[in-house]
């Protein structure tokens, strides 16, 4: 195949799996085999610049950082909608729809809680990309929206200018994989995907934007040349035929059908891999929409409903502290379980310790929680009148529960561990994949914490041909963080293992890693150890 030709047919296939992938959550191809093709289309361009285009899969993450964003004039306006926070008002408003309207039918959206963008395409390319700004001028962000896979970059059958706008946003999963990290290395969460999604999108740099995995859900055509529409349920059904990722919506007819709608929508709000703080009603006729106009703040022919956030009481039990790989003491609260945003809820994080102080949250004590943008349980305040009388304040104790290191404050308010892991980074190996070497010390930590707590976990010995199979099931709470297997030649070391699984960190983390990675040389290192020790 000459290059000419290669470099078009990899292009096509690579964005065929990427809508497969990103956009109908069906690959039809392993990552490996992506990259692989991929790859060869990079090295086909190398060779063969003069064939190369702007918009090839290869160029999703741009060279150089901006030194600025550019202005952008919207082509059409990019509105804002008027909020209802009652059945009521909605109520209210779709009687003021009937009176101009004689036989209305509504779509009904989730509202993503994002950031709104508009997608400018010509002759079936992406041309250009544009934050909201004000509604009427935007800054260009076109570098970035093309490191969101789920954007397609050309469209087949696409007329010669066409305008679509859309929400984007942090996928939960990617929200709390990002805050887990930080959480691990000491440092203060995101407060919530929306205001990471806005700030990631708005960086300079592609490759940070990149780096955040956005996603963008389409729900308005806002302008398109040489095609008419009569509905908007028909332009969104006409835009996912293009392959855009477009909202799901749902078709009523009067305010009953619709609250029935909201009321479901909110009911598996948690269900959404995006964060909504809402759902939009929309009148469905285009001819309708503008005839009814806007005002001067919003369009008369929708409304956003706004979800109260979800607020319950609960009782906090305990409050645990973890230790962090680097040595950084987080606390969070063991609450009485309690359902909440779709979910049971059983921990609450805490933060530090200024946050602790700041409310004087103790053991013992009543207190309203809810979930940060919708994911993270955190306490909102403390029913001091419910107090029980031995209350005390609590304060993150001055040594590491896991080591017994000492504890210090660092210039970030972050309490972390002077000595923390010193024996089990020792042994740790570098060349090791970082999820053993992370299961592995957990499990160590684990296990050294609920000695210190003087819990035990069943462990089982089974005699085998070869020796004996010891098993040590390690808890998490209520479930198994995970199950140590070794195998020994003698009932004397079986014994040892048995005995010995609660001693010392660099031990347990040398046990794990045996046989996580079924090296025999650390398990007999290990017995060679306690052996002289004994």
């Amino acid at each position: 195949m000459e290059p000419r030709e290669e470099i078009k047919a990899l292009t096509e296939e690579l964005e065929h799996h990427s809508y497969l992938y990103y956009v109908l959550d069906q690959p039809e191809i392993e990552d490996y085999e992506y990259d692989r093709k991929l790859r060869r289309l990079e090295e086909l361009e190398r060779a063969y610049p003069q064939y190369a285009s702007p918009l090839s899969p290869t160029q999703r993450v741009g060279g150089q950082p901006l030194s600025q964003f550019e202005e952008v004039h919207h082509a059409v306006p990019l509105e804002s909608l008027q909020d209802v926070f009652s059945f009521e008002e909605l109520e209210a408003f779709e009687n003021g729809l009937r009176q101009s309207l004689s036989a209305p039918v509504y779509s009904v959206e989730p509202k993503v809680d994002g950031l709104s963008v508009a997608l400018e395409y010509r002759d079936g390319e992406f041309y250009r990309g544009a934050t909201r700004g004000d509604g009427v001028i935007g800054e260009d962000v076109t570098e970035n929206l093309k490191t969101i896979r789920s954007i397609p970059l050309r469209l087949t059958g696409a007329p010669s200018r066409l305008i679509v706008r859309g929400e984007v946003f942090m996928p939960k999963s990617v929200f709390l994989a990002l805050n887990q990290e930080r959480e691990e290395r000491g440092e203060a969460l995101y407060a919530n995907p929306r205001n990471l999604a806005a700030g990631s999108l708005r960086q300079l740099d592609p490759k940070v934007a990149a780096a955040r995995q956005l996603d963008i859900l389409i729900f308005n055509l806002q302008l398109v040349e040489g095609m008419t529409f009569t509905t908007h349920s028909e332009t969104l059904d006409y835009l996912k035929g293009l392959h855009f990722k477009v909202i799901p919506y749902r078709l009523c007819t009067n305010a009953t059908e619709a609250k029935a709608l909201v009321e479901a929508i909110d009911a598996h709000r948690s269900d959404f891999s995006f964060d909504i703080d809402g759902a939009v009603i929309k009148v469905n006729d285009l001819a309708a929409r503008a005839r009814l106009g806007s005002t001067a703040k919003f369009p008369r022919w929708a409304a956003a409903f706004k979800y109260p956030p979800e607020i319950k009481e609960t009782v906090v039990e305990d409050i645990v502290v973890q230790v962090g790989r680097t040595g950084v003491l987080t606390p969070k609260a063991v609450v009485v379980p309690v359902r909440l945003a779709g979910t049971t809820v059983t921990n609450a994080t805490l933060h530090n310790q200024d946050f602790i102080s700041d409310k004087d949250i103790r053991i013992g004590d009543t207190v309203k929680i809810r979930k940060a943008g919708e994911i993270i349980p955190e306490i909102l305040e403390v029913d001091k009148s419910r107090r029980p009388v031995d209350a005390k304040p609590y304060f993150l104790p001055d040594t590491c529960p896991v080591c017994g290191a000492k504890v210090v404050r660092d210039e970030d308010g972050c309490y972390r561990v002077t000595e923390a892991g010193r024996e089990i980074a020792e042994t740790l190996d570098a060349t090791l994949p970082l999820s053993v070497r992370d299961k592995a010390l957990e499990a160590a930590f684990t296990l050294l914490a609920q000695a210190k707590a003087q819990r035990e976990n069943r462990v089982e010995l089974q005699k085998i041909k070869q020796g004996y199979q010891v098993t040590c099931h390690i808890s998490g709470g209520d479930m198994d963080l995970m199950a140590v297997t070794l195998y020994v030649p003698d009932r004397a070391q079986a014994e040892m293992v048995k005995r010995s699984f609660y001693k010392d960190p660099a031990g347990v983390y040398k046990l794990v890693l045996a046989s996580l990675t079924k090296d025999t040389s650390l398990a007999r290192e290990y017995f060679i150890e306690r052996q002289e020790q004994l």
